[in-house]
């Protein structure tokens, strides 16, 4: 589901002329090359299946810890980074990434490759004239938004900071960057360019 919109945005620019590249997990490697675009592989694909078998993926409560696993994102996080360095032509690349790509927003402030985030899903866009209703059927909407900030302030700080900000700030400050906080929420999307597909 996260990845198959890609493949389409990948095919246009192709028919448009351009050189595309997947940088995603193995499982999708004969997908890309069925699309007739380039690719750069990440999880195995026995890790990838591991990930969407695990029995908490997708519960409203837990999932997150599942997708944004510390040991994962030590992985991943560098070998994207370096799949996107090492394909970098200035002038020439644009990445364009999901909601979740750690290593796209990096990547765009160490080489100044520009970035485009992509979101998939209306929960990645947290609005306070427009908030969300949770898995469990709590809404936001019946708050006023001085709440609704908060309310995305303690996310922040208590579920999404904890589960990433320790890794991130890791990779960060290999490449003499400074920590970052709120990771997902403001500093996660592009700076130049998001747009919603949902």
């Amino acid at each position: 589901g996260d990845v198959h919109p890609f493949v389409a945005i990948g095919r246009r620019l192709r028919e448009h002329g351009h050189r595309v590249t997947m940088i995603t997990s193995e499982a999708f490697r004969e997908v890309a090359m069925r699309n007739g675009l380039e690719f750069a592989g990440l999880l195995g694909a026995a890790e990838y299946r591991a990930l969407m078998d695990h029995p908490d993926l997708w519960h409203p409560r837990c999932g997150f810890a599942v997708i944004l696993k510390k040991s994962q994102l030590e992985k991943v996080i560098p070998l994207a980074f370096e799949a996107i360095r090492e394909r970098y032509e200035p002038g020439r690349t644009v990445v364009v990434a999901g909601s979740l790509a750690m290593s796209a927003r990096i990547a765009h402030e160490v080489l100044g490759v520009p970035h485009v985030t992509l979101h998939l899903q209306p929960v990645t866009c947290l609005s306070v004239a427009d908030p969300p209703v949770t898995a469990e059927g709590f809404d936001f909407r019946s708050m006023p938004p001085s709440l609704v900030r908060l309310a995305y302030r303690l996310v922040d700080l208590f579920l999404l900071d904890p589960l990433l900000a320790p890794t991130v700030n890791a990779f960060r400050a290999q490449l003499g960057l400074r920590p970052v906080r709120r990771v997902l929420s403001r500093w996660a999307p592009s700076t130049q360019r998001v747009i919603g597909l949902f």
